[in-house]
């Protein structure tokens, strides 16, 4: 029997950009509910770092503290190795991106996917306009005028939920993305992987060796190492020769490549699981489709070098939520909403770019590997663009003309707060000394950084309008008005 049901928003898909989404529905008071076609979270670390900015956004969400937890990166294992094996020869090292910087009050960590699900998760047990609903498989979707319908097999039979809004967070794969016939693009297919996750302590490894990531390149062996945990726990991303991509290889079959790898013939090692996948950048043609909102993967999967597939996505559901809740409260006409596409799709071709650069540096050095030229290898590790400017693309930071407000320290009450707090669930108005503006309004005088106003692109009669997610919406160098402001909150909510 078809149970009909409803809610404000739905939201396909279960992993970290959709249950990320849901909370900062549910705590902008939006009634969301989940489908997760599995029977539960991840348990699988395929995306571990996060960024600063995606920092910021945990923060806002109350649960940046949790999400720390699992980190064991220090300032010492910031970096990438070459080598012939985990404790062999090494041919080289870069930095990876510096956990901190002036220009945030987060500093970046590592979290493996199954932990930032499980923190995500708690937090929206917690919220009672959130529900999420594990083992429903969405089938069709059907968009009308004023809103959206979706059939979903429950573990109790068919069912059909109503919503006003879709987020489709629904994987790379995207069933949703597919059957609205919104193509995406990319380079296509660059190669096929096994994701093993395995359990090995290799013991104290060479001094100077801790490290997040390993590139093991010889002649008879191409394999990416991902420290997990920093003692005992590994992920493994073995590249798949052409005619394997059908394989579904026994657990025992990666020991002796893991032993290999690790340089350790004799070493214990429990693989835990095994994971396909495939490395094909796609950015989809259009994130917006009707009543139905593309995120995560399902809207641009990247390759997997320089991490910035999850944090892209978190930014981007952050982006859209807080103008989904204002649609929903009836604050801001739907034509806001065409926003999203306009300034996250650019956000994510350059994301994709950036890194389809990185790992096309990757497969060249396994490329000098398989023929033998380490001193090849050598040469592009010293040359590398790591080295010059260690992960310098922010994303985050800019929406094409829109640029996020400077981090700077503050008190509010007596309390030490970043000027990334005030925002959130509400607009913010930060004004010159002098500027004549009523109502409530962060002044100079509020700041520890008296030069703030000069960085934030206002004088002493000036003013700056900041919308919810932290981005600057209106800015007026010198004679900011009352009517100035509320034409451009007006103009922010269009």
């Amino acid at each position: 029997m078809v149970v009909s049901h409803e809610s404000s928003v739905l939201i396909v898909g279960a992993g970290p950009v959709g249950l990320a989404s849901a909370l900062m529905l549910a705590r902008a008071g939006v009634p969301c509910v989940i489908f997760e076609k599995h029977a539960g979270i991840s348990t699988h670390p395929k995306a571990m770092g996060i960024t600063r900015r995606t920092a910021e956004i945990f923060r806002e969400l109350g649960i940046g503290d949790q999400m720390r937890e699992a980190d064991f990166s220090t300032s010492d294992t910031q970096l990438m190795i070459w080598a012939k094996s985990l404790v062999g020869e090494e041919l080289g090292r870069a930095p990876l991106p510096p956990r901190e910087s002036p220009l945030s009050p987060c500093s970046s960590f590592h979290s493996p996917q199954p932990h930032t699900e499980a923190v995500l998760l708690a937090a929206l047990e917690a919220e009672p306009l959130a529900t999420v609903a594990f083992e429903h498989r969405v089938g069709e979707i059907r968009q009308h005028a004023h809103c959206v319908e979706l059939d979903v097999m429950t573990p109790d039979g068919p069912a059909q939920w109503r919503a006003e809004w879709v987020i489709a967070a629904d994987g790379a794969g995207s069933p949703l993305r597919r059957m609205l016939a919104v193509p995406a693009e990319g380079p296509g297919d660059l190669g096929h992987f096994h994701n093993v996750y395995f359990h090995a302590d290799p013991g104290p490894l060479p001094a100077g060796r801790s490290s997040l990531l390993y590139n093991i390149l010889r002649e008879d062996l191409v394999e990416f190492l991902v420290s997990v945990n920093g003692r005992d726990l590994w992920l493994m991303h073995h590249f798949l020769q052409p005619g394997d991509e059908g394989c579904e290889p026994a657990h025992d079959e990666f020991v002796a490549t893991i032993r290999s790898a690790m340089g350790l013939p004799d070493l214990s090692v429990n693989v835990l699981g095994v994971a396909n996948w495939v490395m094909s950048p796609k950015v989809a043609s259009a994130f917006r489709h009707g009543r139905v909102f593309f995120a995560g993967d399902a809207a641009a999967r990247l390759s997997p070098a320089g991490g910035l597939g999850l944090n892209t996505g978190i930014q981007s559901v952050h982006n859209l939520a807080w103008k989904l809740a204002a649609v929903v409260h009836g604050e801001a006409s739907e034509s806001l909403l065409d926003s999203y596409d306009r300034e996250r799709r650019e956000v994510s071709l350059a994301a994709m770019h950036h890194a389809n650069d990185n790992s096309g540096e990757v497969f060249k050095q396994a490329e000098a590997a398989l023929r033998g030229d380490f001193e090849a290898i050598r040469e592009s590790v010293r040359n590398s663009s790591l080295q010059a400017e260690p992960y310098s693309f922010d994303i985050g930071v800019r929406y094409g003309e829109c640029e996020r407000i400077p981090h700077a320290w503050l008190r509010e009450n007596g309390r030490r707060i970043s000027t990334l707090d005030l925002v959130g669930r509400r607009f913010v108005v930060l004004a010159g000394e002098q500027a004549s503006l009523s109502g409530s309004v962060f002044r100079p005088t509020d700041f520890e950084d008296a030069n703030f106003p000069a960085r934030a692109g206002f004088g002493t009669t000036g003013a700056i309008l900041v919308r919810p997610d932290g981005f600057v919406a209106w800015k007026c160098p010198e004679n900011a008005t009352d009517e100035g402001v509320q034409n451009a909150l007006r103009a922010s909510l269009r």
